[in-house]
């Protein structure tokens, strides 16, 4: 009779630690999905910021002379 005790609670003990371990893995993949799609999402707003940067870049360079001064009077005017 105690063998059959200790074994029913042996027993529980394996069964709890596994739903255990099985929840853990899970909230760990739950964790792991989500910081995939964060990055996913930090690295399509980095690629539309740089896009953006680009065509900045090309627009100042193809700006003209008197553009150039205007935009460089106009940022020196904002000093105080």
């Amino acid at each position: 009779m105690p063998f059959q005790d200790i074994s029913l609670v042996l027993l529980f003990i394996s069964s709890v630690s596994l739903v255990v371990i099985v929840g853990l893995v899970v909230f760990i993949g739950v964790v792991v999905i989500r910081l995939l799609g964060l990055f996913s999402e930090v690295n399509t707003a980095s690629q539309a910021m740089r896009r953006d940067i680009n065509k900045l870049l090309h627009k100042a360079s193809s700006l003209t002379e008197a553009e150039r001064r205007a935009l460089t009077h106009y940022d020196a005017g904002d000093e105080f």
